[in-house]
């Protein structure tokens, strides 16, 4: 196996590729050694840090780039509530697949790094994802069955959704005035549609705002045909999202009053009867909505279908 400062050195050239991070080095120390250690304490990662890198590296630091990491989808922080014995040293974060970060951003390397470094680099990315597996789960969540709610970015919820989305035959979603179906993110819906998966999509009353996001859509219907389908609703669900896969259920909110991408609380349900529940009550409102139909007046608009 790879030392710490071989995972953190390998893999700090393609955290530094991401131009919004403050702290490069500090985000890819606290991610390897969060991924490694869990579950660990900031204390330990600290000194785990040091033990690896000397004086390159900080708490100031590893706390700015735990806050990067968190704003930009790489973590989510875990909230205690569901009864769960806390244990206040130790660090409640939960990492994404470093699989997903290395699809996400290999082009990025290949403008500073050879060939030869950039399979190196892969290498210790599956030796990451293997410990990933092992410390967090199938689901990459820790837990297999009940709930756990999580503080987090909406990247947060696509890279959650990349992951978990495999041995699944469909999906339903409400995702308000789809922001998520425009750049870059849309990619993450086609992929899934490329693997014929089944996605019902439910949105808000059709608006401006959302035109982008239902033509982007209507282009994904034309490709993949009766794979993915979209319905509005006669009144905003609101700042409400919800994801119901076959073996799994997310309920989330929006905070109104949080100005940046980092503003959702969400629930993972794994109980299959709460599960069965979402989706009952899902496909009843996806009954009743409504049609969506392009503009007679306007190609790039949409309107309710009468």
């Amino acid at each position: 196996m790879a030392t710490d400062l071989e995972f953190i050195q390998g893999l700090t050239a393609l955290f530094s590729r991401i131009s919004q991070f403050k702290s490069p080095l500090g985000a890819t120390a606290y991610y390897t050694l969060l991924l490694k250690g869990s579950p660990t304490s900031f204390k330990t990662i600290s000194q785990d840090a040091r033990d690896a890198m000397g004086t390159a590296i900080n708490t100031n630091k590893l706390r700015t780039g735990r806050q990067d990491l968190l704003e930009h989808g790489f973590i989510a922080e875990v909230l205690p509530v569901h009864d769960e014995a806390i244990d206040l040293d130790r660090e409640a974060f939960l990492p994404i697949s470093p699989e997903l970060i290395w699809q996400d951003n290999i082009k990025k390397l290949g403008e500073v790094i050879s060939p030869e470094g950039i399979e190196h680099r892969h290498d210790l990315v599956k030796e990451l994802y293997d410990i990933y597996k092992k410390n967090f789960g199938r689901y990459g969540i820790k837990i297999e069955d009940g709930s756990i709610t999580v503080f987090h970015s909406s990247q947060w919820l696509l890279y959650h959704l990349g992951y978990n989305i495999q041995n699944n035959e469909s999906i339903r979603m409400l995702l308000g005035t789809l922001g998520s179906f425009k750049e870059p993110y849309i990619k993450y819906y086609e992929n899934m549609l490329t693997s014929q998966l089944i996605t019902r999509i439910i949105c808000d009353p059709v608006t401006p705002e959302a035109n982008q996001g239902i033509n982007n859509i209507m282009k994904l219907k034309e490709k993949y045909l009766d794979h993915i389908q979209l319905k509005a609703t006669p009144v905003s669900y609101g700042t409400s999202r919800r994801m119901i896969y076959d073996n799994m259920a997310i309920d989330g909110k929006k905070l109104l009053n949080f100005n940046s991408d980092l503003s959702y609380i969400s629930t993972v349900y794994l109980q299959q009867d709460i599960i069965d529940r979402m989706r009952a009550n899902f496909d009843n409102a996806f009954q009743k909505g409504l049609e969506i139909k392009r503009s007679a007046n306007d190609s790039n608009a949409f309107e309710i279908q009468k």
